[in-house]
């Protein structure tokens, strides 16, 4: 339903009429732009087809003040609130699974939904059904195509007509069921896949309540899939997502790129931009995901981004404020499926990894361990992998070879003081070191990185200098967390620079090149956020606009790429 704060959108505005006991409230998201909800009365749960849930007035403090609440998408027939008084059966109620975001599995030939569930406080007892997800192909127009899952898969045939009735119930008694409620409704659910999420183990998150949940789905490469989440006797939002093919794209694809987010400084206006962009398919963080300190903060930051991020296959590396904080180490490990991506690979770890997606061959670093040539397992893996992409792509399997890690290897941001100055260089030296003569060797076109919370291209460069072997380098730390504002001199390899918050794209075309762009976030008029103002001002600002606020957008840089081995790779320079 609602990603992050639920914000009050009048119902003249939108010409919606929400039952009586509701409140008519809005969300935006990639697929479905500005949505109407009815939003149950406190402590009321919603029961039906299009039931879901959100975070409310938590918009003042990030990490405190939050209010779970339920409701549902207009308009919905099967639906309505259900109090406590209403149903013996209510302590026994699941409460809507949330947190959901996609990632991918297996080398990229699978996907996976993952999302978290919470045990109603009123509940004495663990659920005794685990969820699970349903997941159909929808065609060009919208119409669900009827999919076979593949053999290996894990998933079985759902027909809604066999174990849950397809037929609406009524859901005006006390004992309403997952059957009355209905899995969506009409002719197009008539037969999905049904595939059990599987639990991941994390102390952190039970704790708190919360339970991890992973559901891998094969079979949907290269489609658009629809999917729900279904709990007990609630169900997540219908979602649908353009599921990324490992073989290279026959219609322009486009990749959203950024580092560096988090609650605060000019990040929640970042993501409200990323929100709205129309077009991305696959989405890639550099690390520092959400400079959380404890683990409340990640579950916040992941239902404030799932506008995009259940939309989208989400990937992530690690960065240096979840490797160093042993509680969002631990919480980051167990909710992001790396070590899923990271066994298929060959890695021996979850925090390096690689895979397929459109043509390009992806590996993702821990910047932060050893990365000694030819000796650390992380480099032994890297020349393995770098290698083995190296000749699928001489034989055409692949086009592109990028790699994604945290710290870069050229920056000329200038850190605040001689410590953090000397500390940086020796950093990047030994990056260089190590890594380049591997990217240099192996073909790699393009780096990804983040941690200095700005935005940089450099041309092909290699051990300090232009060269059209080595990759050009993109440093895109500026999604919002406090940006940066202080430079060295501009080198002759470096191709632009900007303090600002924003993002990056990257668009492939079926002619095998790629175009680069970065994307600065307006945040007007909150400009001094970042440069040691009021740093809420922007998630305020979102807020006092009733979440209509949409962040002007200035397209400040762009560049084409070209393979390492295209003949037309010398026009970068």
């Amino acid at each position: 339903l609602l990603v992050g704060c639920l914000l009050l959108w009048s119902s003249s505005v939108l010409g919606a009429s929400c039952p009586k006991g509701t409140t008519t409230q809005y969300s935006s998201s990639v697929q479905h732009g500005r949505r109407a909800h009815c939003v149950c009365e406190k402590d009321f749960v919603c029961v039906g087809a299009k039931c879901s849930h959100g975070m409310e007035d938590c918009s003042k403090r990030h990490n405190t003040g939050c209010i779970q609440v339920s409701g549902f998408a207009f308009p919905c027939d099967t639906c309505k609130c259900i109090s406590p008084s209403e149903s013996s059966a209510f302590k026994q109620r699941n409460l809507p699974p949330e947190e959901i975001f996609l990632s991918l599995a297996n080398n990229g030939h699978a996907f996976s939904i993952n999302f978290a569930t919470k045990t109603p406080s009123s509940s004495s007892h663990a659920p005794t059904v685990s969820p699970f997800v349903l997941v159909w192909q929808q065609d060009a127009e919208g119409t669900q195509v009827a999919t076979e899952p593949s053999s290996t898969s894990s998933s079985s045939s759902f027909t809604s007509t066999s174990t849950y009735s397809s037929t609406s119930s009524s859901t005006s008694t006390s004992t309403s069921t997952f059957q009355e409620i209905f899995v969506g409704g009409d002719d197009d659910f008539e037969s999905k896949t049904k595939v059990e999420a599987k639990q991941r183990k994390d102390e952190g998150e039970s704790r708190l309540g919360y339970e991890l949940w992973i559901a891998v789905v094969k079979g949907f490469e290269g489609s658009r899939a629809c999917y729900v989440v279904v709990n007990g006797d609630t169900m997540s939002e219908e979602v649908c997502a353009n599921i990324p093919s490992t073989s290279y794209a026959k219609q322009p694809v486009k990749i959203g790129v950024v580092g560096d987010l988090g609650l605060s400084y000019s990040a929640p206006m970042v993501m409200q931009a990323l929100k709205e962009f129309p077009g991305i398919q696959l989405f890639v963080h550099p690390g520092d995901v959400s400079y959380a300190f404890q683990v409340q903060e990640m579950n916040l930051y992941l239902n404030r981004f799932e506008g995009l991020i259940k939309h989208v296959p989400y990937i992530v590396s690690l960065g240096n404020h979840e490797s160093n904080n042993k509680g969002v180490h631990d919480a980051f490990v167990h909710r992001f499926p790396t070590d899923l991506l990271g066994t298929s690979s060959g890695s021996n770890s979850s925090h390096w990894y690689s895979f397929d997606a459109y043509g390009c061959h992806v590996s993702v670093l821990d910047s932060m361990a050893n990365l000694m040539i030819g000796k650390s397992p992380q480099s032994l893996w890297l020349e393995k992998d770098l290698a083995s992409a190296s000749e699928r792509r001489q034989s055409g399997e692949l086009v592109f070879m990028f790699v994604v890690l945290h710290y870069p290897l050229y920056s000329t941001h200038r850190r605040s003081n001689n410590n953090e100055r000397m500390d940086k260089q020796h950093q990047m030296n030994d990056l260089r070191k190590n890594l380049e003569p591997l990217f240099v060797k192996y073909g790699v076109d393009l780096v990804f990185a983040g941690h200095d919370h700005v935005y940089e291209r450099t041309q092909p460069v290699y051990n300090g200098e232009l060269d059209l072997q080595g990759p050009a380098h993109l440093l895109v730390g500026s999604g919002g967390h406090n940006i940066y504002a202080s430079w060295y001199n501009f080198p002759e390899y470096d191709g632009y620079r900007r303090a600002a918050p924003g993002f990056g794209t990257l668009s492939l075309y079926p002619n095998q090149t790629a175009l680069w762009e970065f994307f600065e976030v307006d945040i007007q008029p909150c400009k001094t956020a970042d440069m040691g103002g009021h740093k809420d001002c922007p998630l305020e600002h979102i807020h006092n606009h009733n979440g209509k606020y949409s962040p002007p957008l200035i397209k400040r840089d762009s560049q084409w790429f070209y393979p390492q081995h295209s003949n037309e790779k010398t026009v970068q320079l």
